[in-house]
């Protein structure tokens, strides 16, 4: 027989080492198949197939014909098949063929996950084990792949409804008082957040120690400069009573003892606060103050404690949807991909969807300048706001990502745009302010001859058009202004004619008063110098609105009373007054850096200095008075209101 011969063929090669004849497998299995033996190993689910497939392994008289071939298992090992199709197709979900039943379960199995999610609560975490038990009991003996499930569904009209999971099925041992609760899950762990026009997806994992673990906020580049951190704790509700219990389990033991417990504290804070919108940590600080009869502000909480999770993290995409960038800081972000708060929306095609762009303007030529416009951008909507910007000899008319920062640009552009209209007229009114050069030359640390006059108009077109006036948005408010437009200026030069002497003569005199201060009072020096810095920073004049602006004698005044006070005062009592300012002071500079570096524009923050040297007055000079009553409380009362830009 002709098994018999390639049977010696074979045996010949393996015993001389070298090959006689080839030998093609082919042959040998239909010759012999009485002979050869199969062995199957490695039994898995294919997804390709959508069967269960195993390597099978063909030999004759212990010789290799086939050493492996992937060969359809279902039928050769029928219960082992199905229970790798139980497991594998249908609790991992492996099959591609999409039935009724699975489409089903895939959907409850999703919000399962999804609860387990959101509410990082274990019990409805699901067991993969009770699954497998709930498919064993039902899948019939003769099914395992995707053909016999076809074939057993034609036959069972009820074995698909049998199939199909219910929450009692994924979650039987679920306590009544921990019923599902999907609709409070709407609102408490919300699938989108509302951010101006933006509508951003979240997602949720529960995975301790992943780096997405918790809840991840997709947001487009361009919507990243309208966020910073101070919002970021309020985002998703359900986060909110878990992170106050992170907080006054980080603060000092002492302090803590005064809290406990920590959750019934927490959930006692978190209904006092439900309705806030300012600084987070502030108003917990102030809630646990209230609470624990002690003295807690936001800088005693140790925010490195506090569990990831509990921190939104922030998946930067780009126009496609690629991902650019992500973590749990929005202000290191925002520096990370040079973003910033005040950024300009410099794409030309979204400023013409809107219809708001200019360039080199010398008069206003639109209609109406919106408080605000919405763009979209690949199916994303922003919220944008439109600007007038002044470029010196002229305006351009551009979109910013800041409410804030437009409306400050704007105030800018309009001053410019007022001063070309009546750039003759006001030129006339700075030759004509009294004792100009007398002025300038007390002020020649300051300004040059030309810088301060063009500084001076500047201020006087303010002072007449802008400062202290309803917004200009429309063509016809703007006209209008500049019908009284010689009153207007002669009323403002006058304001400034009487302003500028008295700030020229104190200025001078400070700066020889600080000059002759004793080196004795080295410490005092340093801070006055530091004071007047601030206050006549480049562009001051131009920039300052003039409401803080005309009170600039007064502050200096009030230097020239501390010098002079000054020999009469101990060093431990002056240092213990500049010490009382200089608190207040470093926590403005460290936001105020923040701010500028971020690109954060913020009132808040810009009332509060200007509170400090209102501050300064009631401290070195209370005789002169202040414009606004203010105290270190006060100080503190409004730095509640101001955008924290760090620390979070």
């Amino acid at each position: 027989p002709k098994w018999i011969l390639v049977a010696e063929l074979v045996e010949t090669s393996h015993r001389y080492g070298r090959t006689v004849a080839r030998i093609n497998p082919a042959w040998i299995e239909p010759l012999a198949k009485h002979l050869v033996k199969s062995n199957f190993t490695q039994p898995h689910w294919s997804t390709k197939r959508e069967t269960v497939m195993a390597h099978e392994r063909v030999s004759l008289f212990g010789l290799p014909v086939v050493a492996s071939r992937r060969t359809p298992f279902g039928k050769i090992d029928q219960p082992v098949s199905r229970d790798i199709f139980i497991e594998k197709a249908l609790v991992e979900r492996e099959m591609k063929t999409q039935f009724d039943f699975t489409r089903h379960n895939d959907s409850l199995l999703e919000s399962a996950k999804s609860l387990a999610d959101k509410t990082r609560n274990r019990d409805f975490v699901v067991d993969p084990y009770r699954l497998i038990s709930f498919f064993q009991e039902r899948v019939p003996e003769d099914v395992f792949d995707v053909e016999s499930v076809k074939r057993a569904t034609k036959q069972d009209q009820n074995l698909a409804a049998n199939l199909k999971l219910s929450m009692e099925d994924v979650f039987p041992e679920l306590e009544s008082d921990k019923s599902v609760p999907t609709d409070e899950l709407e609102t408490t762990f919300p699938d989108h957040i509302q951010l101006n026009a933006s509508k951003l997806p979240v997602t949720y994992k529960y995975a301790p120690g992943d780096q997405d673990d918790g809840a991840t906020v997709r947001i487009p580049k361009m919507v990243l400069g309208q966020i910073d951190d101070s919002q970021s704790p309020w985002l998703i509700p359900g986060l909110i009573e878990s992170r106050i219990i992170g907080l006054i389990r980080s603060l000092p033991k002492p302090i803590r003892r005064n809290l406990v417990p920590a959750p019934d504290t927490a959930h006692e804070v978190a209904k006092a606060i439900v309705n806030e919108t300012g600084d987070f940590h502030s108003l917990v600080a102030e809630q646990l103050t209230r609470i624990g009869q002690t003295e807690i502000d936001a800088g005693m909480f140790r925010l490195e404690k506090i569990d990831s999770y509990l921190k939104p993290n922030f998946q930067v995409v780009d126009d496609e949807g690629e991902t650019l960038d992500k973590g749990r800081s929005i202000a290191d972000l925002r520096i990370r991909m040079s973003v910033n708060r005040e950024s300009m929306i410099d794409d030309g095609q979204l400023a013409e969807q809107v219809d708001w762009k200019g360039e080199a303007l010398t008069d206003w030529t639109w209609d109406k300048t919106p408080e605000s416009l919405v763009i979209q951008k690949n199916g994303v909507a922003m919220e944008v706001f439109p600007a007038i910007q002044d470029q010196g000899e002229n305006v351009s008319l551009c979109l910013l990502d800041s409410r804030y920062a437009a409306k400050r640009q704007t105030e800018q552009g309009l001053v410019r745009l007022f001063q070309i209209r009546n750039r003759k007229n006001i030129k006339s009114q700075v030759n004509w302010l009294p004792d100009l050069e007398k002025h300038g030359m007390l002020l020649a640390s300051l300004f040059a001859s030309d810088d301060l006059k063009k500084s001076l108009a500047t201020l006087i077109a303010r002072v007449a058009f802008v400062d202290h006036q309803p917004e200009c948005t429309t063509r016809e408010e703007f006209d209008r202004r500049q019908d009284d437009s010689g009153e207007r200026i002669a009323i403002a030069t006058t304001e400034v004619a009487k302003w500028l002497p008295k700030m020229a003569h104190h200025y001078h005199q400070v700066k020889l008063a600080i000059g002759d201060l004793s080196s004795k009072f080295e410490a005092t020096r340093v801070d006055l110098n530091e004071q007047l810095s601030n206050l006549t920073s480049e562009s001051f004049i131009q920039t300052t609105p003039w409401n803080w602006l005309k009170h600039f004698p007064r502050f200096l005044e009030a230097m020239l009373t501390r010098i002079d006070k000054r020999p009469t005062l101990t060093n431990e009592k002056d240092r213990e007054l500049t010490d009382s300012v200089r608190r207040f002071e470093e926590m403005y500079l460290v936001q105020a850096e923040a701010h500028l570096r971020q690109g954060i524009t913020d009132p808040e923050l810009d009332h509060f200095r200007w509170m400090l040297e209102e501050f300064r007055v009631s401290l070195f000079a209370q005789q002169l008075g202040t414009s606004i009553t203010i105290s270190a409380k006060r100080l503190e009362k409004h730095w509640k209101k101001v955008r924290i830009a760090v620390g979070q």
